[in-house]
């Protein structure tokens, strides 16, 4: 079928093939995150003063009525005023909670260091923990200009990540 010459060339091919594919394969598993932030989400409810009627998109309208859901007075409304964030992550299932541990600094305190931390006792593969700076102490002190959310378990960082304005 083949003559010495051919078969080798075809050897060469299928190797330089194989190597390729690997290497493929290689580098898409390191670009997925065992363990890590996948995605953050933030939302600014404001006051209903302040927006003027409905929103022209509905997805904000919605994230608006979802967070104000069974809030009859307007100090119940005056309470869900704030800003919300929530982080998507992976970890592996394992001993140990996992602590979210969310540093901020607020418009009405300057340079001054705020942190929250949650602690998630029952750690999944993908996991969501929602932070809020809400209510009066948003009024008292301001909304939140640069933040840095980090990832820890048994002392270690998993991941962190930060606001543009975070130094």
């Amino acid at each position: 079928m083949f003559m010495d010459g051919e078969m080798g060339a075809v050897a060469r091919v299928l190797q330089m093939s194989l190597a390729g594919l690997i290497l493929a394969a290689a580098s898409c598993a390191a670009q997925q995150r065992v363990q890590g932030f996948t995605r953050i989400e933030d939302y600014h409810l404001q006051e209903v003063e302040k927006w003027g009627g409905s929103s022209i998109d509905p997805m904000a309208e919605f994230e608006r009525k979802h967070l104000l859901f069974g809030a009859v007075t307007q100090e119940d409304v005056r309470g869900r005023v704030g800003q919300y964030y929530t982080f998507i992550w992976k970890a592996r299932p394992g001993p140990g909670p996992v602590t979210l541990r969310f540093d901020f600094r607020r418009t009405g305190t300057g340079e001054e260091l705020h942190r929250i931390e949650q602690e998630v006792l029952e750690v999944r593969a993908k996991n969501r923990t929602t932070v809020r700076v809400i209510g009066d102490d948003y009024r008292a002190q301001g909304r939140v200009v640069a933040w840095r959310a980090s990832l820890w378990r048994d002392g270690q960082e998993l991941d962190s990540r930060r606001s543009f304005l975070w130094e």
